[in-house]
């Protein structure tokens, strides 16, 4: 899968939701800008839901990005004291244990402090594999509904 099909293959599923989130940027693509001042961040999708105004964020990572990524999250949320609740769908493709490892423990750190923070992790071996696809509408589903 193309890294075009990918982001594609995202945005159908998060806008199959409807009226359930919004693009706060107004865009609808990728790149929201995540602010620390002075530093400048940016999530690959930003989505607000609508019923309950929470922060959905979905990155898709390979190799080392997976942690910095997991990273970026907790330093926004910690830094701009965010309330509202955040879900982080992270989907890791072909990488390292390690990195899917460290992500984790990043995010888990980030929940035992921000107990809002929800991160929902999706390894997938190969791009080609539907399985990730999978698992990334059901957790969406869960998310939404």
């Amino acid at each position: 899968m193309e890294s075009a099909e990918l982001k594609e293959f995202i945005l159908k599923t998060i806008s199959e939701y409807g009226t359930k989130v919004s693009d706060p940027g107004g865009t609808k693509t990728r790149e929201f800008p995540l602010r620390v001042d002075p530093h400048k961040f940016y999530a690959d999708f930003a989505f607000r839901i609508s019923s309950n105004k929470s922060w959905l964020f979905v990155e898709d990572d390979e190799g080392q990005s997976a942690t910095s990524n997991a990273s970026k999250y907790w330093y926004w949320i910690k830094t701009n004291k965010i309330a509202e609740a955040v879900h982080l769908v992270h989907i890791i493709g072909p990488s390292y244990g390690s990195h899917k490892r460290l992500a984790q423990f990043v995010s888990d750190e980030a929940r035992s402090q921000f107990p809002n923070f929800e991160y929902h992790q999706i390894v997938t071996e190969s791009w080609d594999d539907p399985k990730w696809m999978d698992l990334f509408k059901q957790e969406i589903r869960s998310i939404l509904m």
